[in-house]
Formats: C-alpha cells, structure tokens, sequence
C-alpha cells in the first residue's frame, strides 16, 4: 500500500467514526448487517425472469409475495394481517381478463384452413363465420361490419388503437408483431369492488403474425367470449415488529414498497419481461433488508414498526389504498410512512446520486428533517428534487397515508432512470454498494422516529399540506 492509499484509507476511519458519533451501537449493528450482497440476492431473485414481471394479477405476483413473507417469517417477525395470524392481507380488487376458453380463429384462404393464434379482447364477445377479410392501410379507414386485417409497425402511436376502437368494423384483427398496442390495450386498470373496469367497446384480435399474402376470396372464423370481470387474486404482504415501550407499542411506523409491476409483453421476439429491478424490486429489498436487520435488536424502539409491501401500484396505488382502508392496525396509531422506490440507479434524470438520495414532498413535514440529520451521521445526503420533489409526491404509495392525514413520503434514489418501464430494467443494473448506504440511512431515521416520542407533524407553513393536514372524510 502507498503513503497516498494509507493517509487516504486513514481519513476514511476517520470521517467514518466521526459520522458514527452518537448512533447508539445496537443501531449501529443494524446498519452494518445491511449488505450489498445481501441486497444483490434478493434483487436478482425479485427481478429475475422467472417472476415474468410480477404483474398484478400474476404467478410471479405471487411467487414474489410468498418470498417476501418467508423473509419475514426467517426473520422472526410476526404476522401482522388477518387477525394476527398471517403475512397476507387479500386486496378487494377487480380486474377485465380476457377468456381463452373456446378461444378460435381459422384462416380459410386458397383451400387452406390455418389456424391463428391470438389474443381476442371485446367487451362483448366475438362471432363470425366464414367473413371476407378486408385489408386497411391506415387504422383510421372506416370500415363498418367489415372484418379488417390491420398491420401494425413501430411508428404507430397509441392513437391507433383509438382509431381502431372508431371504424365499426365487426373485427379488427391487428398484427402486432412487437405486442405493443396489443399491451396498450389489453392494460385494463384494476378496480376496486363496487367498480367496473373500464373496456373499451371495439371488437379485437391481436395477432403476432397473420399469412401476408391472401386470396380475394379468403375467409375468417373467429369466436371470442366477452372479457370476463371477475375479483383478483393478489394481496399485501405484511409483517411486525413490536416496540418496546407499554404506552408507545400500539403507534406504528410503516416503512413499504410495492413490489407488483409490469408483467410480460404478450408478443415479440428477444427480452419480453419487465423484470422492474429499480421498481420496485429495490424498494422491496430496502424493506427485506431492514425487516432482517432490525429483527435482532436486543433492545426494540418504542414505536412499534410495520414492514408492508404492496401490490397493484401500477394500476393507481391500489394495494396502499386497501391498506388504510382496511389497516390491520387502528389507523390513528399510525404516526409516519416511509415508503421506497427506485433505490439503486444512481444515474436518474441525467444527473448522479452517489452518496444521495431524494425525499418527495420534501418540505411537507418533519420527516425530512430527521431522515437529513440521521444522514448527516451516517454519511448520506438526502435532498429536494427542485423539479420532481413536490410533483412526484402524488406519485407513489405514500399518498395513499397522506390523504388519510399521516405524514408520509417515498424516498428514492432519483426518478426518471434509463430503462424505466423498459424491459431493460435488470437487475445487474443497480448499484448496490450505494443502495447499501442508502437503505442504512434510512433505518437509522427509521429507528430515531420509532423512539422518539413526538410524532412527525406535517408543515403548517407548506400550503400544499392543508389537503393532508385536513383530509376529508370522503377519502
């Protein structure tokens, strides 16, 4: 080693004891069991393919879900849904899912009968027999009672579908070789109960590939059931740690993330997963990784802290909303949200996050000031996003706390990232040693406001926090 590294490496542990100053050394212990290669394996099991994008509602949703709640249960947190006695909290959704079952297309062209292999949306069903075919260059030719073979290329825009949805066409059969508008329009938000989704009223199919060259005499059979509407299978996933002290162990602390995204492309060749590694599989990590961590202190805060993960974000923070609605704690005692998102890709908005992290509402309530003071000790910056700070505080799962009145706000480590809602979006693409600092700054303000006996207040200064300090009864 050089005289340089050896002074350099000696103003490290320097500049680190001095930031470790006054960090009681059980916190201390929590922070240094949050490890970048821990976070490196659950990351690349979150984000992986064979979670297929852990859309809301999906197979790799639920794998997904079960091994948030098995990290719970090795931690030794307790159940904190149903009565105490689960890790699920089951969301009261609706979704349009389109029905397969009797599902046929066939190509009569040429004494031919090929069979076509496609995704079929309409609200109402389809049936036709034996139609002409009509080819279209342009999704906005009219073409009532006509079956249309429309192809679809790269430079469409999503207009498109609204143009298809207005000719009257009997069927629309789009050949969508990327699966792009196909995603567009087969994305039917989820609702909650006591809603219908809404479906738009065109009869399509979707194909990936439709024979190029036809007879003027070709023929369609297609047979379509409608989208059924029907309650989703998907849940929260929740668990506890108890606080310690008799008079504050009934007030929570809610640190989440969603860990729901954007599924699969139906068509296409190459990557056709949105594995969502940044969002939210970090998000849900900084969650794993203080639920563990925190699990083995041999002295709990006085606050006790909830560890949720949500699903159906992406449908309009769905799953947060249940969570209020139906909090598996008495609402009143919940005094602050943490919630994460987008933690490990330092290189957002063209900009670099090393070493920082940003705080959405950031002037909104106390809560910034105690995540900035415990970064001063531990030696990570949070800051206000000038441009995205306040804008993107109605961007994520910590609204869903601030209109029921409880301080809340996501941190992040940047916004707009390469690859957001790509499928690029890979888990070797996160920065790990940096998420690692960040995720222990943040359990240290954790930890502070568990045992703090004031509870974070919003800004009364901040008009843009009456609607929070006031919240009506209607939300």
């Amino acid at each position: 080693m050089t005289i340089r590294k050896i002074l350099v490496a000696g103003l490290a542990v320097t500049m680190t004891a001095e930031a470790q100053r006054g960090i009681p050394s059980d916190w201390q212990a929590v922070m240094n069991r949050i490890r970048p290669e821990s976070i490196r394996g659950h990351l690349s099991f979150l984000a992986s393919d064979l979670l297929e994008g852990r859309g809301t509602p999906s197979r790799g949703l639920d794998i997904a879900a079960e091994y948030i709640a098995s990290e719970f249960r090795r931690a030794g947190l307790e159940p904190a849904a149903g009565n105490g006695d689960s890790y699920y909290q089951p969301l009261d959704l609706r979704e349009a899912a389109v029905d397969l079952e009797g599902f046929e297309c066939r190509v009569f062209d040429a004494g031919k009968d090929v069979t076509v292999a496609g995704v079929p949306l309409s609200k109402d069903g389809i049936d036709v027999n034996r139609e002409p075919l009509l080819p279209v260059s342009s999704a906005s030719v009219v073409s009532p009672g006509a079956v249309v073979v429309y192809r679809a290329n790269a430079t469409d825009s999503m207009d498109v579908l609204k143009q298809l949805g207005a000719s009257e066409a009997k069927v629309v059969v789009v050949v969508d070789p990327t699966g792009r508008l196909a995603r567009a329009a087969l994305r039917i938000p989820v609702v909650r109960a006591g809603r219908e989704p809404r479906v738009a009223s065109g009869r399509w199919l979707f194909v990936a590939s439709f024979p190029e060259h036809l007879a003027p005499d070709a023929r369609i059979t297609v047979r379509a059931k409608p989208v059924a509407i029907r309650k989703l299978a998907a849940s929260n996933v929740v668990a506890l740690l108890r606080g310690s002290d008799p008079s504050l162990r009934d007030t929570y602390v809610v640190v989440s993330a969603h860990y729901d995204h954007e599924g699969m492309r139906l068509f296409g060749t190459g990557d056709r997963v949105f594995n969502g590694a940044n969002d939210n599989a970090s998000g849900v990590t900084g969650v794993l990784e203080l639920a563990a961590s925190m699990a083995v202190l041999p002295e709990r805060p006085k606050r006790s802290i909830l560890f949720a993960t949500f699903a159906a974000e992406e449908d309009g923070l769905l799953g947060s909303a249940e969570f209020v609605d139906h909090s598996p704690v008495p609402l009143a005692g919940i005094v602050a949200n943490i919630n994460f998102e987008h933690l490990g890709r330092p290189d957002a908005d063209n900009t670099s996050y090393l070493g920082k992290a940003a705080i959405t509402g950031f002037d909104f309530s106390t809560i910034s000031a105690t995540l900035v003071e415990a970064g001063k000790l531990s030696g990570f910056q949070f800051i206000k996003h000038e441009k995205y700070s306040d804008p993107f505080f109605e961007a994520s799962d910590n609204l869903s706390f601030a209109n029921r009145g409880i301080p809340a706000h996501t941190v992040s480590n940047g916004y707009l990232f390469p690859e957001y809602h790509a499928v690029g979006d890979e888990w070797e693409k996160i920065d790990v040693n940096n998420m690692a600092a960040l995720v222990r700054s943040v359990g240290l303000g954790v930890l502070t406001m568990a045992d703090d006996v004031r509870k974070p207040q919003w800004n009364e200064t901040n008009e843009k926090t009456i609607m929070y300090r006031h919240p009506s009864s209607g939300q």
